[in-house]
């Protein structure tokens, strides 16, 4: 029961008899999660007015968000001396028999496994040595599961089956350097007398993770700000990531092969080809905004299912079509956008048939078998554990079932993307370019986004035709041995398009994640960040405590899950709460809030 009033504008009285089953008491929450001094929970000034500037002009408005995305290259270049003094060190104990894991979760995890998965390819003789590992297990790379980067416990089992020793690297992955589950995992990994690293991005950590540097984990900090959209540390944090972890793991394997100069002369390479990158980025910016308008349109559409909770027409979807060497790329950012933007998670088989499907799901074409796609998107043979989890998620475009890619709807009010690399002189990708050509039959909006180490052949474009304006081809990609240029090449682009529709769709406030979904207690405490940050903006004189927001966060969370269970839909916490306290109102008069926001399309400009 909560019962609070706004008794004027200046303040808010609020007190609440008990909290909601499941959240923790205010002290012990706060003490464990306070993330607001954090780096990358700020507000990037480039970014401030980043919806403002994209409603008015979208290519203005991605721009912004590339130009973030160039900070990357100044924290790869703070990470040399990291690379130029550990790499040589890994190199000798993975000679002598050692691993690499690399662990993390969320997106962290997700960059855990490419790496790994990259250097497998590359270097066949040393690169097995170096392991993936997220929390919560392989198919976690589709779709997260709750509680995991939350648990201490279940970092702690994370590397038991391998019996780690002193030969042994452990690296954990985090950005704000907070995660529970990478502390447990480095203790465990320290008992076992392995050397761990912790490579994270703000200067400021919690006591938990400062535990483990007081025992010796050594502390790998690139420090490179605010994200473009605040917190969403999917977007620089996850690149900047890819960038240090694969520039210290490339020169590490190349130390292994004996090739010094190599090593040392890999990672300066790659900040030059990265910037490179930026460039060729940015000739394409107009290409880029006519793919964040197709996916406008898709979810805006009336008959679209994209603000409801049950799947009423067959309309309002994005699929993407992966080739093998893309399909991690285009899978992260997919998974991402659900705890980012409140979008749909992408389902298990064995989910409900009633159950909403994704508004993003990816492929892999040219798949045998939904196993062997998934062999493909780890680099590796599924671990035995996971086997009967990762079958639940249809990967394979040939894969029969509930959440199919045969049973996905394609057609008329919907939106296909094609998505390949190209390596010089290599053939056009023909089944996915036929899958992209049914889907236009059926009446369905189609694009294409070609990377490519070379220039397409002049025969190739009258067939590349029928895509008309959402074509997009990068030409000339620097070369890379082991593939991050690439991988950074697309995921920026990925995640232009992707942020650029959910800002048109008002999920982003300036540069603030409005419909962030409160999966775990971080994404709970950026809740409350996230709305006092807009207080200050729309209700300067407003005074309301974090306690009181927390208590907010609490019931409104409870309130719209009892509403969802029951299949009715209703806008993102944050905007919930938002409404709440500008119309003077408490928790229990959720529904008059709900009310509000749906007749102002979500928007909460009205707030102004």
């Amino acid at each position: 029961m909560a019962i609070c009033s706004i008794t004027n504008a200046h303040s808010t009285e609020c007190k609440f008899s008990q909290l909601p089953p499941g959240f923790l008491p205010y002290e012990e929450f706060i003490h464990k999660y306070n993330f607001a001094a954090t780096s990358t929970e700020q507000i990037h000034p480039i970014t401030k007015s980043l919806s403002q500037t994209m409603h008015r002009s979208l290519p203005e408005g991605l721009k912004q968000l590339l130009d973030v995305d160039a900070g990357v290259v100044a924290g790869l270049q703070e990470f040399f001396p990291t690379i130029d003094n550990l790499a040589p060190i890994i190199a000798k104990k993975i000679k002598d028999g050692g691993r690499v894991f690399l662990v993390g979760s969320g997106s962290s995890g997700r960059v855990a496994l490419d790496l790994a998965a990259k250097c497998c390819l590359a270097f066949p003789t040393y690169g097995k040595n170096i392991l993936g590992v997220i929390a919560g297990g392989d198919s976690a790379f589709v779709r997260a599961k709750e509680g995991f980067e939350d648990s201490a416990v279940e970092g702690e089992k994370a590397l038991s089956d391998y019996q780690l020793c002193s030969k042994d690297t452990v690296i954990l992955i985090s950005a704000s350097g907070s995660a529970s589950y990478n502390v447990g995992c480095g203790h465990a990994s320290k008992n076992a007398g392995a050397s761990v690293h912790y490579f994270y991005n703000s200067k400021l950590v919690p006591e938990r993770t400062q535990q483990l540097f007081n025992r010796g984990v050594n502390p790998l900090c690139v420090d490179i700000g605010p994200q473009g959209i605040s917190g969403s540390t999917r977007l620089q944090a996850a690149t900047l990531a890819e960038a240090c972890l694969g520039a210290l793991l490339t020169s590490t394997l190349y130390n292994c092969k004996n090739d010094p100069d190599t090593a040392k002369s890999y990672p300066k390479q790659l900040a030059k080809k990265m910037e490179q990158g930026h460039s060729l980025i940015l000739d394409k910016l107009e290409t880029i905004a006519q793919f964040v308008q197709k996916e406008k349109s898709v979810f805006s559409d009336p008959n679209a299912n994209f603000r409801k909770l049950s799947d009423l027409y067959q309309q309002g979807y994005v699929t993407f079509i992966a080739s093998k060497n893309s399909i991690r790329e285009v899978l992260i950012d997919a998974t991402e956008t659900s705890p980012t933007f409140s979008t749909n998670p992408i389902r298990r088989e064995d989910d409900q048939a009633n159950t909403k499907k994704a508004e993003f799901r990816a492929y892999l074409e040219d798949a045998e078998d939904n196993q062997q796609a998934w062999q493909t998107l780890l680099g590796r043979n599924i671990n035995e554990q996971d086997l009967d989890d990762v079958n639940t998620f249809l990967l394979a475009t040939e894969a029969q079932g509930n959440y199919s890619y045969n049973n996905r709807p394609k057609g008329q009010g919907n939106f296909s993307i094609g998505v390949s690399k190209l390596k010089k002189e290599e053939h056009l990708p023909t089944e996915m370019l036929q899958q992209l050509k049914e889907s236009q039959t059926q009446g369905g909006q189609v694009g294409l986004i070609l990377i490519c180490k070379g220039k397409i052949p002049e025969s190739y474009w009258e067939e590349l035709q029928f895509v008309q304006n959402s074509l997009l081809v990068i030409q000339d990609i620097p070369n890379d041995p082991i593939g991050i240029i690439d991988t950074i090449i697309l995921k920026q682009i990925l995640n232009l398009i992707s942020n650029g529709s959910m800002v048109l769709e008002n999920k982003v406030h300036g540069n603030k994640m409005i419909d962030v979904r409160a999966a775990n207690e971080k994404l709970k405490f950026r809740c409350i960040t996230l709305i006092k940050t807009i207080l200050s903006e729309c209700l300067p004189d407003l005074q309301i405590s974090d306690e009181q927001l927390y208590y907010y966060v609490a019931h409104v969370a409870a309130k719209k899950n009892e509403n969802e269970q029951q299949g009715s839909y209703t806008p993102s916490l944050v905007k919930i709460v938002l409404a709440l306290i500008a119309l003077n109102k408490s928790p229990e008069d959720f529904q008059e809030a709900v009310d509000k926001l749906i007749e102002e399309k979500e928007s909460i400009n009205w707030l102004l």
